[in-house]
Order: structure tokens, then sequence, then C-alpha cells
């Protein structure tokens, strides 16, 4: 990364329009926490042990 570049996006607000659209999506979703995961529209806030995905991700195969 270039510092100077990275400054002067920071500084014109170049990309705070295109940030906040992001920001205003990950609400709308219920995102609070990162890292945040989606299995098959269930959601998971934070960060979580294997045995969470896990567990998750067999429930989910059980209704395919």
């Amino acid at each position: 990364l270039k510092v100077d570049d990275i400054k002067n996006c920071v500084a014109t607000g170049k990309y705070a329009s295109i940030i906040e659209q992001d920001i205003l999506q990950g609400q709308s979703l219920g995102i609070a926490s990162t890292p945040t995961f989606f299995i098959n529209g269930r959601l998971l806030n934070g960060a979580r042990p294997l045995e969470e995905f896990t567990q998750l991700i067999d429930e989910e195969l059980k209704n395919i």
C-alpha cells in the first residue's frame, strides 16, 4: 500500500459513500461485530469455535 494514496483517499472521502452503504447494509442484516458469518442464511456473530460451525453446518445439511 502506498501511504500517500491512503492519506489522500481518507482526506478526500473518495469512497466514503460506498463505505457508508456497506455499513448500512450490514446493520440491516443484523451484523454487529466482526467476524460475522452467514451459513445458509443463519447468522453467527463473533469468533466462534470450530464445533459451532460444524454443528450449524451439519444441521443445515440435514435439511437438504
